[in-house]
């Protein structure tokens, strides 16, 4: 094995101990690397707008080994502003997004879908992943969801690894995304008042 790099001097070094060597194996294939993907869909992303969708993503839930999520906002205080909705993913590649609270487009009441979410978020024997997952906590518990059985968040390890990005970024960078990730503001509007 090929010898850690030395302290650069500008900073803190104790994270350093988690760069990978010089010598590290390759990187495995992504969708970017794939002869022909550069028209292949990236995965099975849906909105889960009708009774009969969320009813389908609560059998999934009922059968899972554990699941990733994420909340969306009307802005960055994850105390005072309010979800407008819950993206879910319990396989690489597919993924649904549940709108509750945006000011237009069809959407399930949010009482509906937090009632249908709360006991899988609540079970600390099911797995959950999460990218700054201390906020989508607090998000969901401010409305009325406990969260537990947390066990791994993307950005504390990203952290960990000296990796200081944020989602969108770490997606570009460990997957080789060959397209960019759709821009929050064209998902649920633009943020503060209208």
């Amino acid at each position: 094995p090929a010898a850690p790099a030395a302290p650069s001097g500008d900073g803190p070094q104790q994270m350093a101990m988690f760069d990978m060597p010089a010598s590290a194996p390759a990187r495995p294939a992504t969708i970017a690397s794939v002869p022909g993907s550069e028209h292949a869909p990236l995965g099975d992303y849906r909105a889960v707008v009708t009774d009969t969708e969320l009813a389908e993503v609560v059998a999934a839930l009922k059968s899972c080994a554990g699941f990733a999520f994420d909340t969306e906002t009307l802005g960055t205080r994850s105390l005072q502003d309010d979800a407008v909705g819950i993206s879910i993913s319990i396989t690489p590649g597919q993924a649904w997004y549940i709108p509750f609270g945006h000011r237009n487009g069809e959407q399930l009441p949010r009482e509906t879908v937090l009632d249908a979410l709360r006991p899988f978020f609540a079970d600390e024997k099911l797995p959950k992943f999460g990218h700054n997952a201390k906020f989508d906590i607090e998000v969901l518990e401010t409305a009325g969801v406990p969260v537990a059985g947390v066990t791994f968040d993307t950005m504390l390890a990203a952290a960990l690894l000296n990796k200081r990005r944020g989602l969108k970024e770490l997606a570009f960078y460990e997957l080789a995304l060959p397209e960019p990730m759709t821009d929050i503001e064209e998902l649920i509007g633009k943020r503060g008042k209208n």
